[in-house]
């Protein structure tokens, strides 16, 4: 049962946090690419503060939805323990 709260938790906070931090798919995707670019590279190319922003964002979208899913599974290990 924790499980499942905990994965209802984490799949709610990332669907709120997708539809909070990027405009779509495309969007993401475009943070994607930036954080598996090397910041070195981004710099040269003159993209340094984009993809300092897109990372931010696709961390914060990641570590949201771990916390929530975290916290699910914790709600759920004292309430059905």
């Amino acid at each position: 049962m924790t499980l499942l709260l905990a994965l209802a938790s984490g799949g709610a906070a990332a669907w709120g946090l997708f539809r909070l931090l990027f405009e779509g798919w495309d969007d993401f995707t475009e943070c994607v690419r930036f954080w598996l670019t090397p910041d070195v590279i981004s710099w040269f190319r003159g993209e340094g503060a984009e993809d300092w922003w897109s990372e931010l964002r696709l961390g914060l979208w990641l570590g949201g939805s771990v916390a929530a899913g975290w916290g699910g599974h914790l709600l759920g290990s004292r309430l059905f323990a």
